[in-house]
């Protein structure tokens, strides 16, 4: 399994909130991720911070039809993290 590459950020007008008043952060990761394995890969990008907490959610993909032909998109998991209020984390470097 790959998690070199965490997914991308979840930027929603929830998660903005969530992170700038109680300092969680939100990012899409793969389905087989566990939240050991995401939060030792933060611990190694971001050397500076502690993290108090990993909350997963895995959002199962949608039915779609298009043009008469249906198909699935896939699922997706979401990390949510909660960063302790002295570290400053630096997005820029995901």
């Amino acid at each position: 399994m790959r998690l070199d590459v965490i997914g991308p950020l979840v930027v929603t007008e929830k998660s903005c909130l969530l992170k700038d008043s109680l300092g969680k952060v939100s990012v899409f990761a793969p389905v087989s991720a566990t939240k050991q394995q995401v939060k030792s890969l933060f611990l190694k990008k971001f050397k500076d911070i502690k993290i108090l907490a990993v909350n997963s959610v895995l959002t199962h993909g949608k039915s779609k039809r298009f043009k008469g032909k249906s198909g699935k998109r896939s699922d997706r998991k979401k990390f949510i993290l909660t960063i302790d209020g002295g570290s400053q984390l630096d997005l820029g470097r995901l």
